[in-house]
């Protein structure tokens, strides 16, 4: 039986920020892992799966962390725009976003979102050398240990951490059902939803 959010856009628009929402605390769920579509500095897409950090539906944003030397977040420096796409088996939803992404480094929002990372998470951000580039062999690299590391170790690559926060402009969202897919639309204009409707699926 269909849900009756799925014939009420307001409603529709409900479930895909829950849906969101439980992508960043639960790791098990479909949206945990979303991809994330940059345009590289030879103008072509590149996309790459992230982890969801953050759905804030009050200010119409998402997060995610990355590093400072990452290949994304040069081309967000070029480019700010970006895409996000979600899937979730279980519900057999599908939701694509488009927005700004700010970047936020060594800043005290950046800081706070550090304190509050995992020590585990924190130790990707040790990587030597930088991400992307071309080694010998596979594990021709090297990173922190963290059940060895001492916290000023921890706190030294604080500053590879990025935090990158989307504002949305635009989110997509798709039910797959037997007896006919449902498809909407919404847009905001400077935070304020302006533009929702339903689409063809």
């Amino acid at each position: 039986m269909i849900s009756d959010c799925y014939s009420n856009l307001s409603q529709v628009l409900d479930e895909s920020w829950r849906l969101m929402k439980l992508g960043v605390t639960d790791r098990r769920h479909g949206f945990h892992n979303p991809v994330v579509a940059t345009i590289g500095l030879d103008g072509r897409p590149r996309a790459r799966t992230v982890i969801l950090r953050g759905a804030d539906s009050e200010n119409g944003n998402i997060i995610f962390h990355t590093d400072l030397r990452s290949d994304k977040v040069t081309e967000l420096k070029n480019n700010p725009h970006i895409s996000m796409h979600f899937y979730d088996t279980a519900s057999k939803t599908q939701i694509r976003i488009e927005g700004i992404a700010n970047l936020h480094v060594q800043n005290d929002y950046a800081k706070k979102r550090w304190n509050e990372s995992q020590r585990m998470s924190r130790m990707c951000y040790s990587v030597q050398p930088s991400p992307g580039t071309e080694i010998v062999m596979s594990d021709s690299y090297s990173m922190m240990d963290a059940t060895t590391v001492l916290p000023q170790e921890q706190e030294d690559h604080f500053n590879n951490f990025t935090v990158v926060d989307i504002k949305i402009n635009t989110l997509e969202w798709l039910f797959l059902a037997f007896k006919g897919h449902k498809r909407a639309r919404f847009g905001w204009l400077d935070n304020n939803l302006n533009k929702q409707s339903w689409l063809v699926p």
